[in-house]
């Protein structure tokens, strides 16, 4: 996953209310539940990383949790194509940037736990 580094981060908090074309060039950070309205076409390219980060809050009560997340609303449309060699990834972001067994960020963007060499 050695890509990941060399792609730019681009961060989506807001419901997508026209169309939009996804591209590889890019990681798509998704931090909360984001809709595809109805009518609006979300068009992803072939390559392309989509990451959903986990308990956006960051608080002990677990019953305000947003998780991102892509929802595709009735009467929305989604073109999503991959190939074997340019497959579209839909991940976690903490499976990529990594987070310990506490939560914290330790991937590229939080503090280092382990020295680096």
């Amino acid at each position: 996953m050695g890509s990941f580094a060399h792609a730019a981060d681009i961060i989506k908090n807001v419901d997508i209310t026209a169309n939009e074309t996804w591209t590889a060039d890019n990681n798509y950070i998704l931090t909360r539940p984001v809709v595809v309205k109805s009518g609006v076409t979300l068009t992803i390219e072939p390559g392309t990383k989509v990451l959903g980060v986990g308990d956006n809050k960051a608080t002990t009560d677990r019953t305000d949790d947003e998780y991102g997340s892509l929802i595709i609303a009735r009467g929305a449309q989604l073109i999503a194509d991959g190939t074997p060699t340019k497959p579209i990834v839909f991940d976690a972001y903490a499976s990529v940037y990594g987070f310990d067994d506490n939560g914290r960020n330790t991937g590229p963007s939080g503090p280092r736990t382990q020295p680096l060499l």
